[in-house]
């Protein structure tokens, strides 16, 4: 996969409105895919969504165990495994409530 700083930006952009909303959410799919389309990657589109919460200080292995944790799901996996893929967005957001840490991730994958 090759990573686009324009599928960064996209994909940033919803893990900024699920912290927003504070949930999990694949709202504005629709308007995403076509944000794709407009910067020529017309083929397909896939996202993958998380939400987690830590300690502080758990942050960066609460945040080693993203991927993983979309392999072990089914409907995730299948989005990480599609061949078709070519390039890739990621955008990752967290807020922070005393010591928890809330994250919120969105993987954005076009060709």
């Amino acid at each position: 996969l090759r990573q686009v700083s324009q599928l960064d930006q996209i994909a940033l952009g919803h893990s900024e409105s699920m912290r927003r909303l504070d949930r999990l959410s694949h709202d504005g799919d629709r308007e995403r895919y076509l944000q794709v389309k407009r910067i020529g990657l017309q083929a397909g589109f896939g996202e993958n969504c998380a939400r987690g919460e830590c300690e502080e200080w758990e942050f960066l292995e609460e945040f080693d165990l993203l991927v993983p944790g979309w392999i072990k799901s089914p409907g995730h996996k299948r989005v990480l495994e599609t061949a078709a893929f070519t390039h890739t967005g990621i955008g990752i957001t967290k807020k922070k409530e005393g010591s928890r840490v809330y994250y919120y991730a969105t993987q954005i994958f076009a060709s």
